[in-house]
């Protein structure tokens, strides 16, 4: 009788095979290909942040804004050195003030379509701290407990009149709905 156990590791170096999959399905989703199933980049994506945020260095706030500004100095640089002038000489955008700060933060993507995850990633810096902490503590019935309480919140922002229409409700309600399965990158990455 033969005893031998397939193993399967998932550690970081894997994590960018995922990342180069999620890129394509990303790719094509944005093009408008009519494949079904390709949303799942945003999944993909959301799970990659909870499972590299276990495996970060600091847990705290000092290394949620550093990692915040990074990505922020990056697509500011792109979104105001090349797309906010390109839409201004196109002469149909006339910016304000805040349609440019919402825009900055992907809140509204008047200059660059399918920029939320800029405000997603943003919340997830910060929140990552006292939850990871909550599951580090209790594990998987944090976990679970965490589940519970985003889906209650998000049945809660569905019962908002016009609820999707308020770029902020909106906003909260994306990474509400996300956090569970960044939870669940971050606990599959501690081994759960």
């Amino acid at each position: 009788m033969n005893s031998d156990k397939i193993s399967v590791s998932f550690g970081p170096d894997k994590s960018q095979i995922l990342r180069g999959i999620a890129i394509i399905c990303m790719i094509i989703l944005h093009n408008d290909v009519p494949v079904p199933g390709f949303k799942i980049c945003v999944s993909i994506f959301t799970f990659l942040v909870g499972y590299g945020y276990y495996y970060a260095k600091e847990k705290n706030l000092k290394h949620g804004l550093k990692r915040s500004w990074h990505l922020l100095s990056h697509f500011w640089l792109i979104l105001l050195g090349l797309f906010l002038p390109v839409a201004i000489l196109g002469g149909e955008y006339k910016p304000t003030l805040y349609n440019v700060f919402t825009n900055m933060f992907g809140l509204e993507s008047n200059l660059n379509w399918f920029s939320w995850y800029i405000y997603f990633y943003l919340y997830s810096m910060v929140a990552m701290i006292p939850l990871s902490r909550v599951v580090n503590r209790y594990g998987i019935w944090a976990v679970l407990g965490l589940w519970a309480l985003c889906y209650g919140i998000v049945f809660l922002l569905h019962q908002i009149p016009n609820w999707s229409d308020n770029i902020w409700v909106q906003a909260i309600h994306d990474c509400i709905l996300c956090t569970p399965v960044m939870l669940a990158g971050y606990y599959l990455a501690e081994g759960g």
